[in-house]
């Protein structure tokens, strides 16, 4: 390939200048936007695990209370609400990143699987 003119020939050094020099820094941006948006994502779903959570907590300290705690009725009630708001609270948003969040018990048991 000839290059008939000085012109070209600066405009075509110019042109590869700058693509090896804006590539590098287009793909670092790009990596650093999307960690960006998983660890905001992330969060949020912490967030919203915690303050259901507390409302769990603080369920379970009104039977303390109250006194039934040890009643198998009241805990099954509270076990079922609580599972039911859990489980609304973390379908209720879409997130960034697709997954799944489960509640297993100690024996392995899944008692919530919801995918968010």
């Amino acid at each position: 390939m000839a290059v008939k003119s000085l012109r070209t020939l600066s405009f075509l050094f110019g042109l590869l200048f700058a693509s090896a020099t804006a590539l590098p820094i287009f793909f670092v941006a790009e990596g650093s936007l999307h960690d960006l948006a998983f660890n905001l994502a992330t969060e949020g779903i912490f967030e919203r695990i915690d303050g259901s959570l507390n409302k769990i907590d603080q369920r379970y300290e009104e039977l303390r209370i109250l006194g039934l705690d040890d009643s198998p009725e009241h805990l099954a009630t509270l076990k079922a609400g609580s599972l039911r708001d859990l489980s609304r609270d973390l379908s209720s948003k879409t997130y960034i990143v697709p997954g799944t969040a489960l509640v297993i018990t100690k024996d392995g048991t899944v008692l919530i699987g919801n995918d968010i």
